[in-house]
């Protein structure tokens, strides 16, 4: 077989075409001699058309990645690193194939080459949850929309993580080496204990709840010491941090099992948190609706059920029509 055949076998491995066996086979050939396809991907990317946004681009080249290692569990670090130049390449000239095929879930780790040390990071999609064990023997729960990313040196020099988006972590004690969680909004610091921290980039604010243990809450110079059932507060539009109590710090772990809890939030942030689950779209009424609170529990076993909780609670109308919700005011 000649290296035409190979370069054929790959987009039609990008396109998740290849059985188990032409798989198998176009991996052996990637690590026996990998110049001829270095080649064509060279070629490939300075003819093709630069007009995917930076973080496009990386979700898909991430996506892209996960099938590679998902394939061949056995590949070695070396393999790893060039595939990561190629996916880049495959990231932008199958573009138009990728919107489509590799739409599935991911919640596995994905190894990615960053300034020469090893990322990993967890990402998932609308409607996916992920529990993982970190290197420390901490539990982590990553909720839909989110990454959760460390270095390869995660409990070697240090204990930090990044996270966009919602997670919740139990951590193991190790007073000589403090957990810290990253966000674009705060720094979350504890030395054994268990909390959740939630911060999307669409919402108007980031929390942190503290359910067991001590933790340190910081941004910039200013520093939030919490306890039991309390909460720190991030607006992002007044760009202020504050701290509050929490009914039941607990419950706001739900989603872990696929359920929803909400404390005095609107049904605008209810929504928000909905999209995360479901692939729906919402259209409110009027103004006035987008503002009614709720609070309580949701079992989100299906949207049927969700909505129907939400109609009842916060005196509100509903109205699906194929996969858009319109709300409006009773």
């Amino acid at each position: 077989m000649d290296d035409l055949y190979f370069i054929e076998l790959f987009k039609k491995f990008v396109n998740h075409a290849t059985t188990k066996a032409e798989t198998h086979t176009l991996l052996k050939w990637i690590k026996k001699d990998p110049r001829c396809l270095d080649a064509w991907m060279d070629n490939e990317w300075q003819t093709a058309p630069n007009q995917i946004p930076q973080e496009v681009k990386e979700r898909i080249l991430d996506r892209i990645y996960l099938l590679m290692e998902k394939t061949d569990e056995q590949m070695v670090p070396s393999t790893r690193i060039r595939l990561m130049g190629w996916m880049k390449y495959a990231a932008i000239i199958f573009f138009p194939i990728l919107l489509f095929t590799l739409g599935y879930v991911y919640s596995e780790r994905i190894y990615l080459s960053q300034q020469g040390s090893q990322l990993t990071a967890v990402l998932t999609q609308t409607g996916e949850r992920v529990k993982i064990i970190l290197p420390d023997s901490t539990v982590a729960w990553v909720n839909s929309e989110s990454r959760l990313s460390y270095a390869n040196d995660y409990n070697v020099k240090n204990r930090i993580l990044h996270l966009e988006g919602e997670a919740y972590f139990d951590v193991m004690k190790k007073p000589n080496s403090p957990f810290i969680v990253q966000t674009d909004y705060f720094s979350v610091e504890a030395l054994g204990t268990e909390f959740g921290v939630c911060a999307y980039r669409s919402d108007k604010q980031a929390t942190a709840i503290l359910v067991e243990g001590k933790v340190q809450v910081e941004r910039d110079k200013q520093k939030i010491i919490l306890l039991p059932d309390e909460k720190a507060l991030f607006d992002k539009e007044k760009n202020k941090m504050s701290k509050g109590q929490c009914v039941d710090s607990r419950r706001f772990g739900e989603w872990k099992s696929g359920n929803i809890y909400l404390e005095n939030e609107t049904l605008d942030e209810a929504v928000r948190r909905l999209k995360r689950i479901y692939p729906i779209k919402v259209v409110f009424q009027s103004t006035e609706v987008k503002q009614k609170y709720f609070t309580g529990y949701l079992p989100s076993d299906n949207l049927a059920s969700v909505l129907e909780a939400l109609k009842l609670a916060s005196h509100v109308q509903y109205e699906q029509k194929s996969d858009t919700v319109f709300f409006s005011a009773q």
